[in-house]
This record gives C-alpha cells, structure tokens and sequence, in this order.
C-alpha cells in the first residue's frame, strides 16, 4: 500500500469502516494525482457520489451523481473567480508537492462531525459534509439548486438509523 494511502485508516479518531475505506483512498488517490497537497470536504463528496451505496444513493436522488458533483463543484469555482475579477477558463491548479496529500481543514471539520461511536459511515460523512455553513460544498450546492438542508436531514436520519442497527 502506497504512503499516501496510510492516511485513511482513522477517520475522527476512530478506525475507518471497511466501507468507508475505499472512498477515503479515492479521494486521496485523486488528489494525488492532480498534484493537490490537500484532500478536501469536495474531494471526499466526489467519491462518495461515485461509489455505489447509500450515501450515492442519497446524493443521486437530489440530482447529484458523480458527473453533476463535478459539474457543481466546477460552477462554483468558476462562481468564485469570475466574483473576484479573474478569469473564469483558468486550468484546476496543478501542484508539485511530493508526498502524500493531507486532510485540509473542510475534511477535517466533517470528520470533527462525527465524534460518535459508529458515527464513520459513509452518509455520516456526507451528514458532516452537508453540515457545513460556509465553503466549497455549500456555495456549490446552492448554485445547482440542490436543497442542502433538505439532503442533510436526510442523510443524518440514514446515518442515525445505521448508528441504531451497529
């Protein structure tokens, strides 16, 4: 298993779920290899909407499979810098960082989020995702219209229901 992989065997402190795992290395790996030095609460939404499951499922029936996750979260940047007065075709920015990426302050703060026993399923993360106030996810949700409020009672009934069963 490569370095950059090690990083995704505890999730808030505890033990990363066997299903969670791949989706964390995922998120990792794509980081990786566009040269990111950070995985973000984005990076790990990508994966989530693109592995099958019930946080997948969750994201489609609001509208985001894994291609309309990308096309949100690609509206959002070009939202952001076209409101700063930049050019709106620049490229995703390409890093030479070497070593493994880190968790960047977004992950954690949806990691933070579940501080429960059980609480590292994969929609107990999209649940600490969609908590977010303010940032990527959120601004990009909002402009493709999807209900964040709506999703995020969703996803923390499922999350508690499997906490329930565990």
């Amino acid at each position: 298993m490569s370095d950059n992989r090690s990083m995704s065997h505890q999730v808030a402190g505890h033990a990363t779920p066997r299903d969670l795992r791949p989706i964390l290395l995922d998120a990792i790996d794509s980081v990786q290899a566009r040269g990111g030095a950070q995985v973000e609460a984005a990076d790990v939404l990508r994966a989530l909407a693109a592995h099958p499951g019930p946080a997948a499922d969750l994201l489609a029936e609001a509208g985001l499979d894994a291609a309309a996750v990308d096309a949100a979260l690609a509206e959002e940047r070009r939202h952001s810098l076209a409101s700063l007065g930049l050019r709106t075709e620049l490229p995703e920015p390409r890093y030479r960082r070497g070593g493994r990426p880190r968790w960047g302050a977004s992950a954690h703060a949806a990691f933070d989020r579940l501080r429960q026993p059980g609480g590292a399923s994969p929609v107990a993360v999209l649940a600490g995702i969609l908590a977010a106030e303010l940032g990527t996810v959120p601004r990009a949700l909002e402009l493709a219209g999807i209900d964040r409020f709506a999703l995020l009672g969703r996803a923390t009934a499922a999350a508690n229901a499997l906490r329930r069963r565990g």
